[in-house]
């Protein structure tokens, strides 16, 4: 049942937070609050639960790759000499985990990676000044190397088994060693421009965007802790690593476009890394020993600039959850007007004929839009159509099942675009003008937008 489904999803979810959470050692209540709401509280964490048929999907795979980040610390955390045992079982299980959270949605890898640079950022010290926990950094580097390994030869076996061609979609099926190569100096410049636009004017995850007030913050807790580790002295090794995560800390968290060349640009539901990173932060700077007490005015300062910022993040997702029930009433309505419509002229009553639906909900003249749709994602937006490939037939299929109606329609995708490619459906107007309904080619034609 759907409730069952989401609140197990949920729970997965914030299993993940509270390993992140405990790893970084965030002792007080209110920290720890604080943190876990940026967690859940942004569009990554959104889209995970509004697309109803990818929510285990998401979920797990974010807890498997904070679960692969977990041991895969631990063994770092491992004394070598006198805890062989512990170490085995760390590596397997960090491996394991990695391997079938990339099997779910691959670019939760970065989640793992994340997860492990924030680890490092939190040592002291001692552990920055000991050689065998460089050569336990490169063993861990390897291990996640290995999982993209087992993760290729499972997928790739799987494929054969089951009889099935590696999909063209974002460039699956073109991915090979020598593409990753070539194409990393480009996809490197994407990773970290995409990092940018999450905490700027690009993709809306915060409402004060506009005022550039994410970017603001994320600047602004970078070079806090960097004045942290100043004023604790540490050493001039722990400093220079320090710089060098914060560094590669967007490669990181985007490392799915490197290992997939090709693919495009960020998507927002790819961006749970990313969402990572200022929770990360606060965790570091507030709530250590050393950190600045709350008791003092800078200390209440930076927890207001923290909590309007959480507030903005809270403010985008309610108005894209706002907007998607808007979007998906004003859809539904559209959809059995247009029936009603066809009905009323009685072109439904052969329902051996197929039924080709052109355009999407979103592009036509009726379709509703309040203040906020604008301000919205996309993926809000009800009735926005993806129309590539089997995209448009299966957002149909399922578009119609919502309206609670049945009609015949074309599912061949390669049929059904060349139907909407033809010049009679081209040239025909728009529902409800005169002429939106035709028979095509065989095919009962209803072109509800341009």
């Amino acid at each position: 049942p759907e409730p069952a489904i989401s609140i197990i999803s949920l729970l997965s979810f914030n299993v993940a937070n509270f390993l992140f959470i405990e790893k970084l050692n965030v002792e007080r209540k209110w920290n720890r609050f604080i943190i876990w709401l940026f967690l859940i509280g942004n569009t990554a964490a959104s889209i995970f639960f509004s697309y109803r048929y990818m929510v285990p999907t998401f979920t797990f795979s974010y807890l498997l790759s904070v679960l692969g980040g977990f041991f895969l610390t631990e063994f770092l955390d491992t004394d070598i000499a006198n805890d062989k045992y512990n170490i085995v079982t760390d590596l397997l299980f960090g491996v394991l985990c990695v391997t079938f959270s990339l099997g779910l949605y691959q670019a939760n890898l970065g989640c793992t990676l994340v997860f492990i640079c924030f680890y490092l950022l939190s040592l002291p010290d001692p552990f920055f000044l000991k050689w065998i926990f460089e050569v336990k950094v490169l063993v861990t580097i390897i291990a996640l190397g290995l999982s993209c390994v087992f993760y290729k030869i499972v997928w790739t076996a799987h494929l054969y088994f089951q009889n099935v061609d590696v999909s063209t979609y974002r460039n699956a099926a073109n991915v090979s060693v020598r593409s990753i190569l070539t194409s990393l100096p480009h996809d490197v410049k994407t990773a970290y421009t995409s990092v940018i636009h999450y905490f700027t004017k690009g993709q809306l995850n915060n409402i004060y965007q506009v005022y550039q007030f994410p970017f603001v913050v994320l600047v602004f807790v970078i070079i806090l802790f960097l004045v942290k580790l100043i004023l604790l002295k540490v050493s001039y090794k722990k400093f220079l690593l320090s710089c060098v995560i914060i560094i590669i800390l967007p490669l990181c968290a985007n490392v799915s476009l490197l290992l997939a060349p090709g693919a495009g640009e960020l998507q927002l539901q790819m961006t749970m890394p990313v969402a990572m990173i200022i929770p990360g932060f606060i965790a570091l700077t507030m709530d250590r020993e050393e950190r600045v007490s709350n008791k003092q005015l800078a200390g209440r300062v930076i927890w207001f600039v923290f909590v309007m910022l959480l507030f903005g993040n809270i403010m985008q997702v309610s108005c894209d959850q706002h907007e998607m029930l808007q979007t998906r009433k004003t859809s539904i309505l559209l959809m059995n007007r247009v029936v009603s419509f066809a009905e009323d002229k009685g072109v439904l009553s052969d329902t051996n004929r197929k039924v080709v639906i052109a355009g999407i909900p979103v592009n036509s003249l009726q379709y509703r839009k309040d203040m906020l749709y604008s301000k919205s994602n996309s993926y809000s937006h009800y009735g926005e159509f993806w129309t590539g490939g089997n995209c448009l037939t299966q957002s149909y299929s399922g578009y119609l099942r919502d309206c609670g109606i049945n009609l015949n329609l074309l599912t061949d995708d390669v049929e059904y675009h060349r139907v909407l490619d033809l010049p009679e459906v081209q040239q025909m107007p728009s529902y409800p003008a005169n002429g939106c309904i035709a028979n095509v080619d065989g095919y009962l034609v209803i072109k509800l937008s341009q």
